[in-house]
């Protein structure tokens, strides 16, 4: 089994919840994380506290997905 650490990863909703407890596990196994979701400021304070990259995106608006994946 591939572990985190070697694997990069997109979580969307990543501003709270589910998402951020998410984005928190990853990155304490050792996983680099695109921390994406709508709520900026929320985004920004859990990069601040776990690192990670931000993209804030809307995940119903297939452009701005794409986008983020670029």
């Amino acid at each position: 089994m591939t572990e985190p650490s070697d694997c990069h990863y997109v979580v969307f909703g990543a501003s709270g919840g589910i998402g951020s407890a998410t984005c928190r596990r990853l990155v304490a196994r050792g996983a680099k994380v695109l921390l994406a979701g709508r709520n900026e400021s929320a985004l920004h304070a859990l990069r601040d506290e776990i690192g990670g990259t931000v993209s804030v995106v809307d995940a119903i608006d297939f452009d701005a997905l794409e986008a983020c994946l670029d």
